[in-house]
């Protein structure tokens, strides 16, 4: 397991890889949507990988249309976010994984400080 100092780093280093900050931690652009400034820290990952039952629309006949009926019920409880062109169960991922290492800088940043 890594310690927090080394933990910190590589959140960093893979916050600037993915443009969310720039040099020094300051942030690059602005939020575009009330939702990306509700955006907040995570101190652990929402989910854990496994089938997601609750995802699937057991309403359609799989035989008619499979796609819905594998990610219907995934489609209807995720919209597409207002500053965000498309979504996808990636683009979720990712935006859950930024703000999971934003949790690990804060957490670090806060220890430092102490």
């Amino acid at each position: 397991m890594l310690n927090l100092p080394v933990k910190a780093v590589a959140a960093a280093l893979a916050l600037g890889a993915l443009n969310l900050v720039g040099p020094l931690g300051a942030q690059v652009g602005t939020p575009k949507s009330s939702e990306a400034s509700a955006a907040r820290p995570l101190t652990a990952m929402p989910y854990s990988p496994s089938l997601d039952v609750t995802s699937m629309d057991r309403s359609v006949d799989p035989c008619v249309d499979f796609y819905k009926f594998s990610c219907g019920g995934w489609v209807k409880n995720n919209p597409i976010p207002a500053d965000q062109a498309a979504w996808s169960v990636y683009a979720k991922l990712a935006n859950e994984n930024q703000q999971f290492l934003w949790g690990i800088l804060a957490e670090a940043t806060t220890l430092r400080r102490a």
